[in-house]
């Protein structure tokens, strides 16, 4: 994972309440609508993101996927867009 000013990063952490949108990298059209990061949980496969959608929705996304791509979007500093990861 990557900081938004560049610096590398492996605390998913520090990605809680900023907002995310996942890419399938199987099918490179395909986003998700943004969520916000809730809480990163715990799972026998590995770190997770709680993800809430605008509807209410929840899921839960491994921090490391190797199918999927996430970017990220700061509730902090709005007009600095989406960070890919």
């Amino acid at each position: 994972m990557t900081e938004e000013d560049g610096t590398a990063t492996t605390d998913p952490e520090v990605r809680v309440r900023q907002y995310v949108r996942r890419l399938d990298l199987r099918d490179p059209h395909r986003y998700t609508p943004w969520a916000q990061i809730a809480m990163t949980v715990p799972s026998a496969s590995g770190i997770c993101w709680l993800v809430c959608f605008i509807d209410g929705e929840v899921d839960v996304w491994r921090v490391d996927d190797e199918t999927a791509d996430y970017q990220f979007h700061s509730t902090d500093s709005p007009e600095t867009g989406a960070q890919s990861k």
